[in-house]
């Protein structure tokens, strides 16, 4: 997992997730969306490494989207791997995991 610009668009903070999206990486990954919303910028969440992801992580991203909405804060999740679409569609959770469903 990666925090950078977005060299498309310098405001935006960049968070790659990893290979494995999974419950071993979801202390690090909240530290880092956590770190991401008290910026308080637009936020753009990039799947495209994803192998395997499980529910703790899935149910992580959708609880920092719900808190991103509530602070106002913008969140755009790019299109992913199959797998990662593969996670969030057997959750159900492509309307809250979706690129244009996740802003506010």
């Amino acid at each position: 997992m990666t925090n950078a610009p977005n060299p498309a668009e310098s405001t935006d903070t960049v968070i790659t997730l990893g290979e494995s999206l999974d419950i071993s990486t979801v202390t690090d990954l909240k530290t880092e969306l956590t770190h991401a919303l008290d910026l308080a910028g637009p936020i753009t969440l990039d799947p495209t490494q994803v192998e395997r992801a499980d529910t703790a992580s899935l149910q992580l991203l959708v609880s920092f989207l719900l808190e991103a909405r509530r602070a106002g804060v913008p969140v755009n999740v790019l299109p992913g791997t199959d797998a990662f679409g593969e996670a969030v569609t057997l959750l159900g959770l492509g309307e809250i995991l979706a690129g244009p469903a996740a802003t506010p």
